[in-house]
């Protein structure tokens, strides 16, 4: 045997070896994604994230009716010299549901009494539980740059929450998990709301502090 057909050889069953690694390679991962497509957890995590997609999207729709609502029937505000608008607040840290049920909530109990009126209608919802939720959420530590001082924290209610979030769930036709929003996440997000704050405190002092000294050196 030649060398060049040696090395033909070796180059053969080197193509050969690679071609069967990668199909077994395949076969392997294709069973793997099999075994996954039929174990009940795959099913309960299909089902939890199709449960999750839709209930936003509800919520996004019922948002966008209630900002309808505000744009339909215009109410001048005289303090901001224009028509009032929609004033859904974020919050921040609980998830995509959370998210839109609280930016749904504060828009209806942030507005004019002739928008609730209407906003409520819109979602079902009674005002005493709106604003119920909404205050048991309280409202974390930040530091107010107008007023250069740090703004202190409203402490969250657990106890509602978790009294008043299968209510608003029934009434809006949504699913909830009260675990998003469980004493340990928000203790741990008003936490570090509160660092924020006193770092953003620090920051400004420190600026204010530099351009004193500036003003001082010039003088």
């Amino acid at each position: 045997m030649t060398l060049t057909e040696l090395k033909e050889q070796v180059a053969e069953h080197i193509k050969k070896s690679q071609e069967e690694a990668s199909n077994k390679s395949e076969e392997m991962q294709l069973v793997a994604q099999l075994n996954l497509l039929k174990s009940d957890s795959y099913k309960e995590s299909l089902a939890k994230q199709y449960s999750i997609e839709s209930t936003v999207d509800r919520l996004k729709s019922l948002i966008t009716q209630c900002e309808t609502v505000v744009n339909t029937i215009p109410v001048y505000d005289s303090v901001k010299k224009q028509d009032k608008k929609y004033n859904g607040r974020p919050l921040y840290g609980y998830g995509i549901v959370m998210t839109n049920l609280y930016k749904l909530i504060s828009g209806v109990m942030y507005s004019t009494t002739q928008h609730k009126e209407l906003m409520l209608s819109v979602t079902g919802l009674s005002e005493p539980v709106v604003e119920s939720l909404v205050k048991a959420f309280g409202s974390p530590a930040y530091y107010s740059i107008r007023n250069s001082k740090m703004v202190e924290a409203i402490p969250f209610d657990s106890a509602t929450i978790n009294a008043l979030l299968p209510i608003v769930a029934i009434n809006l036709g949504i699913d909830i998990d009260v675990n998003d929003v469980n004493p340990s996440i928000m203790t741990h997000n008003f936490n570090a709301d509160y660092e924020r704050a006193l770092q953003q405190q620090s920051e400004v002092e420190l600026t204010q502090l530099a351009k004193g000294t500036d003003k001082f050196t010039m003088d």
